[in-house]
């Protein structure tokens, strides 16, 4: 079955790509006159080129290369995983149509367009068009939700697993990745220090980032809910594992408490005023992510239990 690997890429893919789709559509609803400057290129023609100024990029250029790094790391656990480069060209210049051919050429497309974006907002003298840039953000966010939605497709597309073969695992995962990128995003607008900058903007954001973690609460609910009246009984031996089980605790205080509890009442605290966001932000952001991770370690997990298995055996 799955192993530690699959895990670390699941959910470093997965918040990798929440905050290329979280950042993209961030720098899309920036003002165009706000980042660019327009550049005379013949008498009759001129240009708008991308001119951010410091606080734009100390936001976008460390996000985006956080981004960056935990795809890459990501797909490096999936490789190491799968212990066969020589598979890799065949993916590259023999594809099928299956899951693993969509993921692999979504996770590519996501890793070089997150790349080439923090370079671009890194470095203000670079000569580059802003409609450019737009394009290449539109596309990093269709890329970016695709390998978010492979992460959940990885899993349910596994027969064998009744627990894992589920239309809500794609959604649960997405959802996921989405509040763990988020986290990533807010981590590093701390970190960076354009956090008071961008402090009214990202407050209103938080309400958005607490509506996904309910929704994620909501998903997690129905599909261990659906668990339990599936009609192969291995289903239900695992959601018992994670109910009542020896993940028990992991599950409902690791994920349930400390990736949903706490971040949402922190957020929530924030979002209303009552403590400034900055204070706690890095608290929220860690907590979300440690949840993100404790929930993808637990699903694999139940997927290769041997209270599981020795049901099927």
């Amino acid at each position: 079955m799955l192993g530690s690997l699959v895990i670390g890429y699941l959910f470093c893919a997965g918040t990798g790509a929440g905050a290329c789709c979280a950042l993209s559509i961030m720098a899309l609803f920036v003002p165009r006159a706000s980042v660019s400057a327009v550049c005379v290129t013949s008498a009759t023609n001129d240009a708008r080129f991308l001119a951010a100024p410091l606080h734009y990029r100390r936001l976008f250029a460390p996000a985006y290369t956080a981004a960056f790094g935990a795809l890459a790391l990501g797909a490096l656990m999936l490789l190491l995983d799968l212990g066969r480069m020589s598979a890799v060209p065949l993916l590259v210049f023999l594809p099928t149509p299956t899951y693993i051919t969509f993921g692999f050429w979504a996770l590519v497309a996501s890793i070089l367009l997150t790349g080439v974006l923090a370079c671009v907002w890194a470095f203000p003298s670079a000569h580059v068009r802003l409609r450019v840039v737009r394009a290449a953000t539109w596309v990093a966010l269709a890329a970016g939700f695709s390998v978010a939605v492979y992460t959940g497709l990885l899993l349910s597309s596994m027969p064998a697993v009744p627990f894992w073969a589920s239309p809500l695992l794609p959604v649960l995962f997405t959802l996921s990745a989405l509040s763990c990128g988020s986290a990533l995003i807010l981590a590093c607008a701390t970190v960076s220090g354009s956090f008071d900058v961008f402090s009214q903007a990202i407050g209103r954001t938080v309400w958005i980032d607490v509506a996904v973690m309910g929704l994620e609460s909501l998903a997690v609910v129905l599909l261990v809910a659906s668990a339990t009246t599936h009609p192969y009984a291995v289903a239900i031996q695992s959601a018992d594992v994670l109910l009542t089980g020896s993940l028990q605790i992991l599950f409902l205080l690791g994920f349930g408490g400390v990736g949903i509890a706490v971040p949402l009442v922190l957020e929530s605290i924030s979002a209303l005023g009552k403590v400034r966001l900055s204070s706690i932000a890095l608290t929220a952001a860690a907590c979300v992510l440690v949840g993100g991770f404790i929930l993808r370690y637990c699903i694999v997990a139940v997927g290769a239990h041997p209270e599981v298995w020795a049901v099927v055996s």
